[in-house]
Formats: C-alpha cells, sequence, structure tokens
C-alpha cells in the first residue's frame, strides 16, 4: 500500500476528483514553454518584454521580475511545482508503485492520473532546459533522469491513452 502513488496527496486528489493544486498554475501557462525556447534559440533576448509577459499573466509579482534574467523569472515561476512534485519524483523510484485504477471498469475507468504525469514532465522538461542554459549540466541531467523515472511508470500499462501519454513524456 505504501508504494502506491494514490497516497501521494497530488494523485490522491486527481482520484478523489479534488481540485489540482494551485501551485501547478504556471505550468498551465504556455508562456513557459515559450521562454524556455527563447532562452535556448541563441536568440537576443529582450528581457523587459519578457517581464511584461510573466507579470501580466499574473505568473511573477512586478518586484520579483524586475531583478531577474529570464532563467530566473522560469524558475521562480516553476518553484511552487517543484516544490509540490518532490515527493512525486521520489516516488518514481519506487519499483512496483502503480496507480490505483479499477480495471474492472475497462475503457471507463477514469485517467486522471494522466494530466498529472504530462504537467509533471513539463516541468521537469522546462527546468531541463533553462539548467542547459545556464550551464548547469548536473542539474539538467537529473532532470532528465527524473523524466525518464516518470515516463517508465507508464510501462507495460494496457491501455493505448497510457502509451501516448508515456511517448510524449520524452
Amino acid at each position: 500500500p505504501e508504494d502506491n502513488f494514490a497516497n501521494l496527496p497530488h494523485f490522491h486528489a486527481a482520484f478523489s476528483k479534488q481540485p489540482e493544486p494551485p501551485a501547478l498554475a504556471g505550468l498551465k501557462s504556455t508562456l513557459v514553454v515559450d521562454a524556455c525556447d527563447a532562452l535556448v534559440s541563441g536568440e537576443p533576448i529582450d528581457i523587459e518584454q519578457w517581464r511584461k509577459r510573466f507579470t501580466d499573466a499574473f505568473l511573477i509579482k512586478p518586484e520579483q521580475a524586475a531583478t531577474l534574467d529570464l532563467a530566473g523569472l522560469i524558475l521562480t515561476v516553476l518553484e511552487p511545482a517543484a516544490q509540490h512534485l518532490a515527493p512525486l519524483i521520489a516516488a518514481t523510484r519506487r519499483r512496483g508503485a502503480r496507480f490505483p485504477i479499477d480495471w474492472e471498469r475497462l475503457t471507463s475507468a477514469p485517467m486522471d492520473h494522466l494530466s498529472i504525469i504530462l504537467t509533471s514532465a513539463k516541468f521537469l522538461r522546462a527546468r531541463a532546459r533553462v539548467y542547459i542554459a545556464q550551464g548547469n549540466g548536473d542539474a539538467a541531467a537529473r532532470d532528465l533522469i527524473y523524466l525518464f523515472h516518470l515516463s517508465r511508470q507508464l510501462d507495460n500499462q494496457p491501455t493505448w491513452i497510457q502509451f501516448l501519454v508515456r511517448q510524449s513524456t520524452l
């Protein structure tokens, strides 16, 4: 039972139909992905434009954004999610951990955990890209390893949607 992913607070919420934690809100914004693209593109960065975009999206307060570079903006927006997803990252190392899916319901079995996996993968990819842009290869490699561990949790699952989600996490 302690190896079951449903014992983690955010998965418990998914399986009990509770709303997603607000800490993940920054990951729902395409702005983070766009900022990561700009960061690693090698093109000149208009930091004032990015600060305005982040504050206009209410992802960061103007006084916080005023002194940050683009990598700092992204990491600041990701920080609440990092704290929230830390137990999930730790749980991916548990051998035999499974999601509590009622397979007797076959195709009508709820798959709410898949959105959490996709959001978590998006977070890990974004943070790894920032670390790469900062020259922090060790931290980027650690996040990519976590990403592979996360995708591995969907190995040998019996539905196509789980297979497709696994592929999209990589």
